[in-house]
């Protein structure tokens, strides 16, 4: 999901930092993701959020970026169909706050813990997060931003 925060006139979103052991590399940082269990994409999708960064957001708020593509049926995208079968869907959402909203974001530690998970949020401004994702899901999420912002203005 890409949370696109609007603040004092500009695009902020916020990454979550958590242990991610395959990459050796205990703050890794992402955009918020997880699994679905039941229900639609765009309900996980919105559980995930309010899970990790505490914000409530209603299935009809999320848009679902990959549907944008030209000649998309709304299909998810696989990440690496040579080996996996994993693949996900991209929504994203847009949300005005106050300065002191966004504020409360930085540093906070959010998760579940008892599915083990140590999650610190980190708001970063939206054109600066290339510079801080070694994550390809992030990658794939700011493509299809940037793709649908340019069909939807």
């Amino acid at each position: 999901m890409l949370p696109i925060f609007k603040c004092a006139g500009a695009l902020y979103t916020v990454l979550v930092k958590q242990p991610r052991i395959a990459t050796g590399d205990y703050e890794l940082a992402e955009l918020p993701a997880g699994m679905i269990d039941g229900g639609t994409f765009a309900g996980a999708a919105a559980r995930e959020l309010k899970e990790e960064l505490g914000v409530t957001f209603t299935d009809n708020e999320l848009v679902d970026m990959a549907s944008s593509l030209p000649g998309s049926k709304g299909e998810e995208i696989y990440f690496s169909p040579g080996l996996l079968d994993e693949k996900a869907r991209f929504y994203m959402v847009e949300r005005e706050v106050s300065p002191d909203e966004l504020g409360k974001f930085q540093g906070k530690a959010t998760g579940l813990l008892a599915e083990g998970e140590r999650i610190t949020l980190w708001v970063v401004p939206l054109d600066a997060v290339p510079a801080c994702v070694r994550d390809g899901k992030t990658f794939i999420a700011l493509y299809l931003y940037n793709n649908w912002k340019r069909r939807n203005g």
